[in-house]
């Protein structure tokens, strides 16, 4: 069980944006016995996948939100509802839902010297993406969803992709998406 100091040494090791939020969900998973359970979503998903080229305000994490939360204040976080912060540490974390929407099949484990952290399938962040392109009109959002599918681009399920895009109405945002990363 790592102590505050502990916690705080582990995350001060990281030498990226992408390894802080993997360390610290590696050892949110542990420490509140979640494992499995405990996902890395959105923006910090997407973090840690382009090893920090993008970078998020805040770690959105899936998982029991009680025993998340229990483990933040232990470890010196204060409560601003939905998020926990330790501004000393540059952590916003905000504890999402308690259980995983998406395909849990295509979930990606990352290995750290902490433990193995879950994060989002490739494939959600991408759609999620596209949805908020299309729905906020916000550039960035596509660009996000571009950089996805760039650099994961020959391990993505397709079939699935494709489903998905189709089912959440975003095929436009889908065909930009895939121009901007080369892929068409």
């Amino acid at each position: 069980m790592p102590s505050r100091r502990e916690f705080e040494k582990a995350i001060q090791r990281a030498g990226s944006t992408g390894q802080r939020v993997a360390f610290l969900g590696a050892l949110l998973a542990h420490e509140t016995g979640l494992r499995d359970r405990l996902v890395i979503v959105g923006g910090s998903a997407i973090s840690v996948y382009t090893k920090g080229t993008y970078v998020s305000e805040d770690v959105d994490i899936v998982g029991g939100k009680a025993a998340i939360g229990a483990v933040l204040e232990r470890w010196g976080f204060r409560r601003e509802a939905p998020y926990w912060r330790r501004d000393d540490l540059g952590l916003l974390v905000q504890p999402g839902r308690d259980r995983y929407f998406g395909n849990s099949d295509r979930l990606t484990t990352i290995e750290t010297p902490y433990g193995p952290v879950m994060l989002a399938a490739v494939e959600d962040l991408v759609i999620r993406r596209l949805v908020y392109a299309k729905s906020q009109r916000d550039p960035r959002f596509m660009d996000e969803a571009a950089l996805l599918l760039r650099d994961n681009g020959t391990d993505l399920d397709q079939a699935y992709l494709v489903h998905e895009v189709r089912y959440e109405g975003v095929e436009r945002e889908y065909r930009e998406a895939e121009r901007r990363a080369g892929r068409k």
